[in-house]
């Protein structure tokens, strides 16, 4: 499961696809770099949800049987990894498309900055929260589920701000 976020360190094997690649549609009503981020911030949004309906400690358990259970919750933490890495990408070009001048370039690169590790707290600790209130201290799907929707959710504001900006 660590490894899905090797999409990171590879993104830019696939970031002159994002570059040239019109999304039908979206490219004329937002512009490529905006299309290409409401795009994947949208199958990051559908992984979540998918990984909400799945359980994993199902592949552990005697009834459970791994690949029903424990592949699918993978591949979708995958496909979220690698549509935030390409989320990544698109944010990158837009910066970089938008800024009239270094100072602005700097402006826009502090504020990308404090938004991600805003993120990176939120993503860690709520589903924590949330997974604890519902689950209490021991594991229970429900809770893990609801959490995972949250997040989901939490990505509404990442859909507004690609919106607005």
């Amino acid at each position: 499961m660590g490894l899905a976020t090797l999409t990171y360190a590879l993104k830019f094997l696939w970031a002159p696809l994002v570059d040239r690649v019109a999304i039908p549609v979206l490219d004329k009503a937002l512009g490529r770099r905006r299309a290409w981020m409401l795009l994947t911030q949208a199958i990051v949004i559908g992984g979540l949800l998918l990984m909400a309906t799945s359980d994993p400690a199902l592949a552990f358990t005697k009834e459970g049987d791994a690949t029903a259970a424990f592949i699918p919750f993978a591949a979708f933490a995958v496909l979220i990894a690698l549509a935030g890495a390409t989320q990544d990408i698109a944010i990158d070009a837009w910066r970089i498309e938008v800024a009239r001048d270094a100072n602005r370039l700097g402006v826009l690169t502090a504020t990308y900055q404090w938004g991600y590790r805003v993120a990176i707290l939120l993503a860690g600790a709520l589903p924590l929260f949330v997974a604890q209130a519902l689950n209490g201290d021991q594991y229970g799907w429900l809770g893990w589920a609801v959490a995972y929707a949250a997040m989901a959710g939490v990505m509404g504001l990442a859909i507004v701000s690609t919106l607005l900006a």
